[in-house]
């Protein structure tokens, strides 16, 4: 969801990674308004996260289709 969701100037300059320890890390790869961009994914990250819970979705194939 939060790789979809719209930035400031829909350039998309971050990368998002799944750690391990399943933890997330999320990288800003510079440009005009890039932090503004990381702001706006990170809260699309954490709503998407949300609903995910919400459904009761574990399995990586439920949560590909929404």
């Amino acid at each position: 969801m939060a790789l979809l969701a719209p930035t400031a100037l829909n350039q998309q300059k971050f990368e998002i990674a799944l750690n391990e320890d399943g933890s997330v890390e999320f990288t800003d790869k510079g440009g005009i308004f890039s932090k503004v961009d990381l702001g706006i994914v990170k809260y699309h990250f954490e709503v998407g996260a949300d609903y995910v819970k919400s459904q009761g979705m574990s399995n990586p194939a439920d949560i590909k289709t929404i």
